[in-house]
């Protein structure tokens, strides 16, 4: 989600939602838009595209006089390639009414009915970048802009109509304000102790390894002076300058800022080197342990050049022995994908309390925007005789639809679900109870109609809260079981819909994967460092994702697919698992696909880096970047 301009915004909310929710004229109800899709005819059938995403979710919010850049990506199902620079180049035109001229017109637009090109050359199977720029009219209100993609002076592309949900809100009456002041440009997040004053850019649009100065400001608002404080990133993983300290520690610096001064400092990144949809992330680490996120979208139109040279690149290469040429093949996918996990069934009394202290949340019920939980503001939903409700100190609100709380400023933010009680002997003294991400309530459609709370959140986030193993295992191990454990997630996504009554991907427990959270990520910081290793990569068989199970140990070999479950999987085959038998070990598990004993054991034992262990327990596979 982009990033939204608010100041002081604990102090603003406390206006906004009083105002919002004690004045019935002023709540907007989301209409629906019921509409076909339009009829063109297309004159050219070696043109077809298939819609994969856009960046920001609908409603796109837009105030009056604003403008924002929301980008759109398509997969070129076609024949043909798409080229910004010829004379067929591919663009989208307004519909319904056809030809009509948009209010949201920007400059950069083609015409007012007409946006800007696809970028760049995209062959049959690649994935198309389209950026538009909205420009906000002076009318508030809900809108739906629909277009149809179009080869020029060709054909209408087939499969590319798309449309997409813009609310225009009223200016912010703080604006003036803001600008008169030069240590408030573009306010926006909040704490207790760290306000952030100012990013810049809030989104970038770059060609693979073009430099990008970053601009920050922070505020002390605590009680105690900062005497340090790091930046360091949480990916891309090759998008470090050679100003940097490590592939990761953009820099670290001992700088006292007493309660109510200002930090400001400068720091260049790179652009990733393939063309793709990005979301940089970054944490800025005061006195060693206060914490504040940074998430910038990044478009990146054109390869890096072909003699570009990344920093630090022995951090991102596998054991010096063995180069993997997969680790440099451009991704599937665009933009890293997302998860949704059943953490919570019936929670107590239908009660889920809530609270964040990284970010502001705003709140829907279904698609109707409902308003704004102020961070550090605990709120409780709860869900009773078909209605979901939730209530703070400031507001009420209810609806028949399910409640979905989405972060407002950085994908990242954590949330904790104060009222869950989730322990793990495995790791004990923690509570397993925070997450990242977008929190939804929602009733399933079983026949228990169960009640759950559901976590929706990035991959790589939801891998760093797998809880499956040793933190002291051997590292190659360990990313080859990052590696197994992403496989399965995106494998059942894709391909099973075993929890589609229930409206998630994977549940929480050992019926799909141990999925612990944030806390997963300080109790095990080497599995998090594998991880990051293994960003992206999945295992294939025939250029397919495939089902990748493992499980405790063997009595000295594992079991295939056909053995235990039946049918024909040729990569799940019977292998000897050499450890598991010399120490005796009978089974555990279901004793398909990778003994995680076994396993750990030839790593340290016969110094197998993680590839071979993958092909060792998966017989016949490849390896491949997804996103």
């Amino acid at each position: 989600m982009l990033l939204k301009n608010h100041k002081k915004l604990s102090i603003f909310f406390l206006f906004f939602v009083s105002s919002f929710f004690s004045s019935p004229s002023m709540v907007l109800a989301v209409p629906i838009v019921k509409s076909s899709i339009p009829i063109v005819i297309v004159k050219d059938s070696n043109y077809s595209a298939k819609f994969i995403s856009q960046n920001d979710t609908d409603p796109i919010e837009i105030s009056v006089g604003e403008s924002k850049t929301v980008t759109f990506t398509f997969k070129n199902t076609g024949k043909t390639t798409w080229d910004s620079s010829g004379q067929r180049f591919i663009s989208a035109y307004t519909m319904e009414p056809r030809n009509r001229s948009s209010v949201f017109a920007n400059k950069d637009w083609i015409s007012s009915k007409q946006t800007t090109r696809v970028v760049g050359k995209v062959k049959p199977g690649a994935i198309g970048i389209l950026n538009i720029t909205f420009n906000a009219p002076t009318k508030v209100g809900e809108y739906t802009e629909k277009f149809y993609l179009a080869s020029e002076n060709n054909t209408w592309i087939k499969g590319g109509y798309f449309f997409v949900k813009i609310k225009v809100t009223e200016k912010n009456n703080t604006t003036n304000e803001i600008k008169n002041n030069p240590l408030m440009e573009n306010p926006l997040t909040v704490s207790e102790t760290v306000n952030r004053i100012f990013l810049n850019p809030k989104q970038i649009i770059a060609i693979g390894g073009e430099p990008i100065t970053i601009r920050l400001g922070y505020q002390n608002i605590g009680k105690a002076s900062w005497n340090n404080y790091t930046i360091e990133s949480r990916g891309p993983a090759n998008i470090a300058d050679g100003t940097w300290q490590t592939r990761t520690q953009v820099l670290k610096k001992d700088i006292a800022v007493s309660p109510n001064d200002f930090l400001r400092d400068t720091f260049v990144l790179r652009a990733p080197t393939k063309i793709g949809i990005y979301q940089i992330s970054l944490t800025v680490i005061f006195n060693g342990n206060q914490t504040a996120t940074i998430s910038i979208p990044i478009t990146v139109t054109n390869d890096a050049p072909p003699n570009y040279q990344e920093f630090f690149p022995s951090d991102v290469t596998p054991p010096p022995s063995t180069v993997y040429d997969f680790l440099n093949e451009d991704p599937r996918l665009p933009i890293e994908p997302r998860i949704r996990v059943g953490v919570w069934k019936d929670p107590t009394k239908n009660t889920v309390r809530f609270i964040s202290a990284d970010d502001d949340y705003q709140i829907y019920g279904g698609a109707e925007w409902l308003g704004v939980l102020a961070r550090s503001t605990p709120a409780t939903l709860t869900f009773n005789n078909g209605i979901y409700t939730i209530n703070s100190d400031l507001f009420s609100t209810s609806s028949n639809q399910y409640l979905r709380l989405v972060p407002s400023s950085t994908e990242h933010a954590i949330f904790t679900l104060t009222n869950f009680d989730r322990p793990y002997s495995g790791r004990p003294g923690r509570n397993f109870n925070r997450y990242r991400g977008v929190l939804e309530l929602r009733q399933a459609q079983d026949q228990n109609n169960s009640l759950y709370a559901i976590n929706e959140l990035t991959f790589e986030d939801y891998m760093s809260g797998i809880g499956e193993n040793s933190n002291t295992a051997p590292i190659e191990y360990l990313k080859a079981q990052t590696v197994a454990q992403r496989t399965y997630a995106y494998y059942t996504q894709q391909n099973t819909n075993k929890h589609d009554s229930r409206n998630f991907d994977v549940v929480a427990h050992t019926g799909d994967q141990l999925y612990l959270g944030v806390e997963n990520e300080s109790a095990m910081p080497r599995f998090l460092d594998a991880v990051t290793a293994t960003r992206g990569l999945m295992v294939t068989y025939n250029n397919d994702v495939v089902v990748t199970p493992y499980f405790g140990n063997t009595d000295g070999r594992t079991r295939s697919w056909a053995e235990v479950w039946g049918g024909n999987k040729p990569w799940l085959v019977s292998v000897p698992a050499t450890y598991d038998a010399r120490d005796g070990k009978k089974l555990f598990g279901h004793g398909v696909g990778m003994s995680q004993r076994d396993a750990a054991y030839r790593a340290e034992e016969e110094g197998l880096d993680w590839v071979q262990l993958i092909k060792y327990y998966y017989s016949g596979v490849e390896l491949h970047k997804i996103y």
